[in-house]
């Protein structure tokens, strides 16, 4: 735009026209040389010539200019002001079409690493409008600068001064433009160096690009400009490394941490208070299987229980059915404890996840690198990521109820078992005296929101139907023998051709009880 404006001067044309000509006769001049004479002498000759000091006076929006005032916010200050770089007047000049004179100062606070920070860059405004005068060498010039800066522009640019936007370096890196920079600055102490053809940062760019969206080398290639995908894996590689011994030690590991601190942000008072009587215990949620690799085996945790607690842990785990086709009401309680913390495992999954090449079939070629890979995700997320713990407003009366009920046998699976009942088919409109529940009712006899959160879809795949009347098949069965009592029919989550009776017991205003026939189903603490 700023071409345009100055092709359409009648004064700046004549200059045009005039470095026109001079070019024609130096055409005309090097067609008369000698054929064997090479192009470096003649240009050698062309440069000896005289510049033309004709000069043209062009209209350009000025920024303040003065020793004492900052050309960006204009505080008047008497020290603490810095010189704006040629570079960043330059810049501004070719983007937003304001020039900065040569000399003029700034805050410090907008310099960062020695370059004007992007926002400052866009607060900067026009003071006034004056002519200036360019000559025909200060026109080549600035011809000059347009080109490095045409052939110089890149999407995916991490060097200072980084004008990419915040919501662009989220989407490629998966982390802010302040914690990018936070992380370069980890970088500079590693025994990594800028180079001709990468500098640190967007070698640092291209590997957060890698793990983020999991691109494979030759895309990448083509990104950043590298010269073949095997000076991209050898950059990958070097800032793996690098991450690895100067910044993952800081944000993962013990470490990297105090144990009063895993007490005090990363612990779940919800979790403390079920497991163990001392508020002051640190609980750790131990999981596996964060990557799928191509050949994979998974023995389970039980043979590791026997190591766990030589070690002095309290290991708490599901138990095993061993054949049995149900759990006894004790032993669903105490999973039922178990899983209602396991919430935190999906979350770090989720979290990890985010990073899309620890979310893909690992090739065991790369299985070397995939510790790396994870330690790294993993210090990112505790880096920069705010802790998954949170509290709810009832996790007080849900964990006192499930404290109560621990050790509470399920009645109504012990009258089921020990009376002979009579059922005959009913549906809603002979319920009238269900009680309607309020959402915290419900929560508090689900203990949580996991099983709300899967009933809509449950009941839509168990109402689902092929019959040609579109009628839903969801039995519902009322005891003869006492009218509060009821039985519905479900499929099995895990087996279509397993079926199971789920009993309720209620009254005008409550749910007094409930069992169901899958092998979790007689816990007191929460449902199945």
């Amino acid at each position: 735009m700023i071409f345009l404006k100055w092709r359409t001067n009648s004064e700046f044309v004549n200059v045009l026209n005039h470095l026109e000509d001079e070019s024609n006769e130096n055409i005309i001049d090097h067609d008369h040389k000698n054929d064997n004479e090479n192009f470096e002498s003649a240009m050698e000759t062309s440069t000896d010539e005289p510049i033309d000091t004709n000069t043209v006076l062009l209209p350009l929006n000025v920024a303040v200019s003065s020793h004492g005032e900052c050309c960006i916010c204009r505080k008047v200050l008497k020290s603490g002001l810095c010189t704006v770089s040629e570079l960043d007047r330059d810049f501004l000049f070719i983007k937003s079409n304001i020039f900065i004179e040569k000399g003029s100062r700034c805050c410090e606070e907008h310099i960062v690493n020695g370059r004007l920070h992007i926002d400052a860059l866009n607060q900067i405004r026009p003071n006034k409008t004056v002519k200036s005068s360019f000559s025909s060498s200060d026109i080549l010039i600035w011809f000059s600068k347009f080109r490095d800066h045409c052939n110089s522009i890149s999407l995916f640019d991490f060097s200072i001064p980084f004008y990419m936007s915040d919501i662009d370096c989220y989407n490629l890196t998966g982390i802010s433009k302040d914690h990018f920079n936070h992380l370069s600055e980890k970088l500079s102490n590693s025994s990594m160096q800028n180079s001709f053809n990468r500098s640190i940062r967007n070698a640092l760019g291209l590997f957060l690009t890698k793990l983020r969206l999991e691109l494979s080398n030759k895309v990448l290639t083509t990104m950043f400009k590298f010269s073949n995908p095997k000076a991209v894996s050898r950059i990958l590689s070097t800032v793996r490394e690098a991450l690895s011994s100067e910044f993952v030690p800081q944000y993962l590991g013990f470490q990297s941490i105090s144990r009063q601190d895993v007490i005090n942000t990363y612990s779940s008072p919800l979790a403390t208070r079920l497991l163990s009587e001392d508020m002051n215990t640190v609980v750790l949620v131990a999981d596996g299987t964060y990557s799928y690799l191509q050949v994979l085996v998974d023995r389970g945790f039980r043979d590791s229980v026997g190591l766990m607690r030589a070690l002095g842990l309290d290991v708490c785990m599901h138990d095993f059915l061993n054949g049995r086709h149900r759990f006894e009401a004790l032993e669903a309680n105490r999973s039922r404890f178990i899983s209602k913390i396991r919430w935190v495992v999906e979350s770090a999954h989720a979290r990890i996840k985010h990073f899309k090449w620890l979310n893909q079939t690992i090739q065991n070629s790369t299985i070397p690198q995939v510790r790396d890979y994870l330690r790294i995700a993993c210090a990112l997320v505790n880096a920069y990521r705010s802790s998954a713990i949170s509290s709810f407003m009832n996790d007080d009366i849900i964990v006192t109820k499930m404290l109560e009920n621990l050790h509470e046998p399920n009645l109504l699976r012990v009258r089921i078992n020990d009376e002979i009942l009579r059922w005959v088919d009913g549906d809603a409109s002979q319920l009238v005296n269900f009680p309607v529940l309020s959402i915290d009712q419900i929560r508090t006899i689900t203990v949580g929101v996991f099983q709300l959160k899967q009933a809509r879809s449950y009941c839509e795949e168990h109402c689902s139907t092929t019959h040609l009347d579109n009628r839903a098949d969801f039995p519902l069965q009322i005891c003869v023998n006492d009218p509060q009592l009821i039985r519905i029919r479900f499929k099995s989550r895990h087996s279509n051709t397993k079926t199971y009776y789920t009993y309720i017991s209620f009254s005008t205003q409550d749910i007094l009880n409930s069992c169901c026939d899958c092998p979790g189903g007689d816990r007191k603490v929460g449902v199945c």
